[in-house]
C-alpha cells in the first residue's frame, strides 16, 4: 500500500492493513534491524496460540514493537507500531515431519501493546482470503487476461456485483454458490428473479 493512502483525516485511525514487505525496502530493513536489536521477548508478546485444524498444527506468535521513533516510519503518517507474526506449521500426516516457519510484519496506527492487534490481523486476512478465493474459484478471476486497465477494473466490479446479488437473493439456500451462479446463466426466469428482488 502506498504511503499516500495512509494520509487520511487525522481524526480517523487508519486501520491495520499494511504488510511490511520488501516492496518498501527502507522500512523493511529498518523494522528487521529494530526487531533483531530488541529480540522476541515475552514482554513484547501479544498472543501465542496453537491451531490444530485442516490436518496441520500451526503455532502463531504475535509480538508488538513501538516504532514511532524510527526515521523510516516518519513517512507513514500515524504509524506507531509493528506487529511481528511468527507462524510455525507442520502437517499432521507428513512422514518427513517437515516444519516450516515464517515471519510477517505489519505496520499499525495502534499502540504496540494493544491486545486486539492479533485479531485485527487474522480477521482482515480471513475476509480477504474468502473473497479472493470465491472470485477465483467461482468466477475465474485469476484467469483474466484483459490488458486494458479500465476494462479489468470494470469487470472486477461487475463480478463483485454479481456475487453480491446471488448471495443476497437467498442467503439460506441449501444450493451451493456455484450452483446458484450456474443457474443464473441457464435460467432466464431465475436471473430475472435475482434482478427484480
Amino acid at each position: 500500500m502506498p504511503k499516500r493512502h495512509c494520509k487520511k483525516d487525522k481524526r480517523k485511525r487508519w486501520p491495520l492493513r499494511i504488510r511490511t514487505e520488501k516492496n518498501h525496502p527502507k522500512l523493511y530493513k529498518s523494522v528487521l534491524a529494530h526487531i533483531a536489536k530488541k529480540g522476541a521477548l515475552n514482554a513484547d508478546r501479544l498472543h501465542d496460540k496453537f491451531d490444530d485444524n485442516h490436518g496441520r498444527l500451526v503455532r502463531r506468535r504475535y509480538f508488538g514493537y513501538d516504532v514511532s521513533k524510527l526515521s523510516e516510519v516518519a513517512d507513514w503518517e500515524g504509524a506507531k507500531s509493528i506487529v511481528a507474526v511468527e507462524t510455525i506449521s507442520s502437517k499432521n500426516n507428513d512422514p518427513n515431519e517437515k516444519v516450516s516457519a515464517e515471519w510477517r510484519y505489519y505496520l499499525s496506527s495502534h499502540h504496540h501493546k494493544n491486545d486486539k492487534l492479533p485479531s485485527y490481523i487474522r480477521n482482515h486476512w480471513g475476509i480477504e482470503n474468502k473473497l479472493h478465493w470465491v472470485l477465483d474459484v467461482h468466477l475465474k478471476e485469476d484467469d483474466n487476461q484483459k490488458a486494458e486497465r479500465k476494462s479489468v477494473r470494470s469487470f472486477a466490479i461487475l463480478k463483485r456485483i454479481a456475487l453480491n446479488v446471488v448471495r443476497s437473493h437467498d442467503p439460506h439456500s441449501k444450493r451451493s454458490l456455484r450452483g446458484r451462479l450456474k443457474r443464473s446463466g441457464w435460467s432466464n426466469d431465475y436471473l430475472l428473479s435475482l434482478l427484480t428482488a
